[in-house]
């Protein structure tokens, strides 16, 4: 009788274990994106991620070619988790695309750089998240990057047709290059 018990309490104790393991590694997973967008959009002094430092520490390859996309929540809402796993699932190949999801924004870095694809992408998460959320969200959409001054500028670019999509035309989503 005993026995049952001790191997239910330690069949329990592994799936703490395991959970909280994956909890942990959720987390800095997340935290990580979030260093890498910060150093490699904002700070412009950067040029570690071409000394491959980055590289190793945070296993992103700033030579694969990506897009960077600027998304805006148009209404007010607190970060979710529950909103974050959702967008993890619909980011394409999660070991190399990397976001990050602030209280009203969120930036990917992309690895579908075709804007066909892409599109139909974001098309799917403003969906989903309109259908989940009840949010509304839209994009811009900057030039392919593979050097960090390069995603600086894809950056810029990708605020620039944000704003354009969400003030001036009312377009969901707003690639760079099809402003006129």
């Amino acid at each position: 009788d005993v026995s049952k018990y001790v191997h239910i309490l330690t069949k329990m104790t592994e799936i703490l274990i395991k959970e909280a393991y994956l909890q942990e590694v959720s987390f800095n997973t997340k935290e990580n994106q979030r260093i890498i967008i910060e150093n490699l959009l904002y700070n412009t002094q950067s040029t570690d991620f071409e000394n491959n430092s980055y590289r190793d520490i945070y296993k992103y390859d700033v030579t694969t070619p990506r897009r960077v996309v600027q998304g805006m929540f148009l209404t007010d809402h607190a970060v979710d988790t529950a909103l974050y796993k959702y967008l993890q699932k619909m980011v394409p190949d999660p070991s190399q695309t990397i976001f990050a999801l602030n209280r009203n924004t969120l930036t990917i870095l992309s690895t579908l750089t075709k804007p066909a694809l892409l599109r139909l992408n974001l098309a799917a998460i403003q969906e989903l998240v309109k259908n989940s959320f009840g949010l509304d969200l839209v994009f811009g959409v900057g030039s392919v990057c593979t050097t960090s001054a390069a995603s600086r500028k894809s950056f810029s670019e990708a605020q620039k047709s944000l704003m354009w999509a969400k003030n001036l035309v009312k377009v969901p989503i707003q690639f760079y290059e099809d402003l006129d």
